[in-house]
């Protein structure tokens, strides 16, 4: 889901399904290669619109410790 969501550049989405991700086996390194990808497939605007997606949520989930 998270490539999809990268894909068609639904950030806020994008943001929401990290966190699922990691809250489902995902690691934070998986999750980056995945938008590593994302460069080469999906084109570069959107692999930054999903990095910036992706901090957001690792912000959200460091902030409540």
């Amino acid at each position: 889901m998270i490539t999809v969501l990268a894909t068609i550049g639904s950030s806020e989405e994008l943001s929401l399904h990290t966190e699922v991700g990691l809250n489902h086996g995902l690691t934070r390194t998986e999750i980056k290669e995945i938008m590593m990808q994302m460069t080469i497939y999906g084109g570069i605007p959107r692999a930054v619109e999903g990095y910036q997606a992706m901090k957001r949520a690792y912000d959200k989930i460091d902030a409540r410790g």
